[in-house]
């Protein structure tokens, strides 16, 4: 009888030896998991820095260039009214210079 409750001992701490040996190899298995995902987190978080940062520097000089569109615009207008005003455009040269704007305010527009 002593002899069948030692076998069951021993088959019991077998048994436990056993699960806490998984266990530990799935504790490690997820520590290594997660320290991985924790490298790949910070690499992705780098990369969304750069990108914000390229981000904010494109808008800026968007901003930049629309501005001077603006005022390119502006003064166009300006001159365009001024030299009709003192006669010196007639509708055709009007018509070319307003093309011509037009063309460069789309080229500039295309490099945005």
């Amino acid at each position: 009888m002593q002899e069948q409750v030692e076998q069951e001992v021993n088959s019991v701490e077998n048994s436990l030896e056993a699960a806490l040996k998984q266990l530990w190899e799935k504790a490690y298995s997820a520590a290594n998991s997660i320290n991985s995902l924790r490298e790949e987190k910070n690499v992705m978080q780098l990369r969304v820095d750069d990108l914000e940062a390229a981000l904010s520097q494109m808008q800026s000089e968007l901003t930049k260039k629309n501005s001077e569109i603006e005022q390119l615009h502006y003064e166009l207008e300006r001159a365009l009214l001024a030299s009709a005003a003192n006669g010196l455009l007639d509708k055709e040269e009007r018509l070319k210079i307003q093309e011509k704007v037009k063309t460069i305010l789309e080229k500039i527009n295309s490099h945005l």
